[in-house]
């Protein structure tokens, strides 16, 4: 393990900041694992702009399938038009957790944990963990490795994910200037997910032919 985390290491060192395309990007399109294994999706609005990604974590790996990012449309409209089309086309009857940032404008929040869970519907939490915290954690996933397997933790879909791996590519995320906001909310989608999915962890697991499916994929 300490040898597969050095290699990781080593050549992310070598690329822009944490994130090696050439490691992390799969070379095939990642499928999803049948079974009781939930989908994560995290979501970030604001500034006119509406960004998703859609994940799924299967025993030590987390396997991104899909980063949305649309300027000048209504949340509602962006969930329905491609989140949600991805989620029925691609994770039928699966389970949803969905996480959103716990933001101090309470009537954005509100508009977005309504829609969120209309929309798409699943379990849906506020991320009251600050940009930076998720910033710097979701840095440190992308160091790490499989345990025995030679591959990132974290794999992307090679076609699904452009956009939030041109943004990691870049590294041009962190600040809100105008030029940077699109990647700044895929990416801030990102952790979202990520900190949902450590959410998730912590909750104590019903046996999974007990978790009910998400309304939406009916």
């Amino acid at each position: 393990m300490a040898g597969v985390s050095y290699l990781l290491n080593s050549a992310v060192e070598k690329s822009r900041g944490n994130f090696n395309p050439a490691l992390h990007i799969s070379r095939q399109a990642l499928k999803l694992v049948p079974g009781s294994w939930p989908i994560f999706v995290g979501l970030s609005y604001g500034d006119a702009i509406a960004a998703s990604v859609i994940a799924q974590t299967y025993n030590d790996e987390i396997r991104v399938f899909a980063s949305f990012v649309t300027e000048g449309m209504s949340l509602r409209r962006h969930l329905e038009e491609y989140t949600k089309s991805w989620l029925i086309a691609h994770a039928h009857k699966v389970q949803l957790f969905g996480g959103y940032e716990d933001i101090t404008d309470t009537q954005l929040k509100s508009e977005i944990f309504v829609t969120a869970s209309e929309v798409l519907q699943g379990q849906w939490a506020g991320i009251s963990k600050p940009w930076e915290t998720r910033r710097d954690a979701m840095l440190d996933m992308l160091t790490k490795a499989v345990p025995f397997i030679f591959r990132p933790l974290v794999q992307f879909d090679p076609q699904g994910t452009v956009s939030l791996s041109q943004a990691l590519s870049t590294g041009r995320y962190n600040e809100k200037l105008q030029v940077e906001k699109k990647s700044y909310h895929v990416v801030n989608a990102f952790t979202l997910l990520i900190t949902r999915l450590e959410y998730y962890k912590a909750m104590p697991k019903p046996k999974p032919m007990h978790l009910p499916t998400s309304a939406w994929s009916v």
